[in-house]
């Protein structure tokens, strides 16, 4: 046991402290945990945001909190001794100080990759642009990141692969590599009526419903991009005469799970589209000390009775123009040339394990994309939401 606190209060029994009493706010919210002796089963609520520890009591002395804390009352007497449980979700486990067993350094070597880059997710653009081949990028097979130069900048570009942990592994990649600033553009489905076909937002945070993003960052129920990367993307949009609007996308991992009931609590929350890798990200950026912001287009809609394509996949000069924008913003982002020095867990000098590591990171991330380049696909024909077939 390890003892955080001590509350003093009236005698109260310890089958008091674990039966419902019909009152506590949060009674819904209690679970069981098996691993925990049966005098002390009660344990608490997922944690909820804007509370770092959250306590209410009721008429018999309950108490209830987030972030993995239980009451127990081994002595049955005015004190009340705290201990620590696992959290109701592994995604809540507090390790974020520790480094990965598996660090981007110990496989990637440190190039002289352009410090801006954009992670643009119509792979056609990406193709059919003029940039040279600056190197080769493990996720997906050893894609191509290219080099092309804006406004007297360096700029790289690659496709960044689809959903958060492949998208978050090629950054992760990039980073080693030598980018410091990233631009991420996409195409992400409409969750409100008023968003027309091409509609423009630069995503000013992501609302997390997905997975990888908390194995960054602490719990939150949204993440920030960075402010002067997306002023940069703003910036570049209205230079090109192109409308837009800032917003909130919604992050989530699972494209058959956006039910109705769940779209509608990501609309009040301030969501104007959803895609799948904005949150990853942005925590990943935040974690490795690099800045990223991210512009997206309104192409699928889910805002009226019925899902409806748009038949969005086929605006080429909109995919075209939007990554060109991309470019000429990362070209201009303020202070880059600072930040030519590795950051966080990224060292120049760090000495590459000699592994094929293509085969560990495609056998993890590759599968599905294997299945795709054999002809399958999704029901309904339904297209990413951050630019190719999803």
């Amino acid at each position: 046991m390890v003892q955080l606190a001590s509350i003093s209060q009236s005698t109260t029994a310890s089958s008091d402290l674990i039966s419902d009493c019909g009152v506590c706010p949060h009674d819904d919210f209690v679970t069981r945990n098996p691993r925990v002796p049966p005098s002390v089963q009660r344990t608490p609520p997922l944690p909820r945001p804007g509370y770092e520890r959250f306590m209410s009591s009721c008429s018999k002395n309950h108490r209830f909190w987030d972030l993995g804390l239980a009451p127990v009352d081994l002595t049955r007497t005015s004190t009340l001794e705290w201990m620590t449980v696992e959290p109701e979700s592994p995604l809540l486990e507090q390790d974020l100080s520790e480094p990965g067993v598996l660090e981007p350094s110990q496989v990637y070597a440190h190039t002289d990759a352009p410090i801006a880059a954009v992670m643009c997710f119509f792979q056609e653009v990406v193709q059919e642009a003029d940039g040279q081949v600056q190197g080769s990028l493990s996720v997906y097979g050893g894609r191509p990141i290219y080099e092309t130069t804006r406004n007297g900048e360096r700029v790289a570009y690659f496709f960044p692969g689809l959903g958060a942990p492949a998208a978050a592994a090629t950054m992760e990649e990039a980073i080693a590599m030598g980018c410091r600033d990233f631009i991420a553009v996409g195409g992400a489905g409409a969750l409100t009526a008023d968003l027309d076909l091409g509609h423009v937002m630069v995503v000013e945070a992501a609302l997390r419903d997905e997975g990888t993003s908390h194995h960054y960052l602490p719990p939150s129920r949204f993440v920030e991009a960075d402010p002067e990367v997306t002023q940069s993307i703003e910036d570049a949009l209205i230079a090109a005469g192109w409308p837009l609007f800032r917003g909130r996308s919604w992050t989530t991992d699972a494209i058959f799970r956006e039910t109705p009931s769940r779209m509608s609590r990501r609309v009040a929350e301030g969501c104007s589209m959803v895609e799948m890798e904005a949150a990853a990200f942005f925590a990943v950026g935040q974690h490795r000390g690099v800045r990223v912001g991210q512009l997206l287009y309104a192409g699928d809609t889910l805002a009226g009775e019925a899902w409806d394509s748009r038949d969005w996949t086929s605006m080429s000069q909109v995919r075209t123009a939007l990554f060109e924008i991309a470019l000429d913003a990362a070209s201009q982002i303020p202070n880059a040339s600072s930040r030519r020095t590795p950051v966080g867990a990224f060292d120049a000098a760090a000495e590459v394990q000699s592994m094929d590591f293509d085969v560990v990171i495609n056998s993890r991330i590759n599968t599905a994309e294997g299945a795709v380049s054999n002809g399958c696909r999704p029901a309904r024909g339904l297209a990413d939401r951050d630019g190719t077939s999803r």
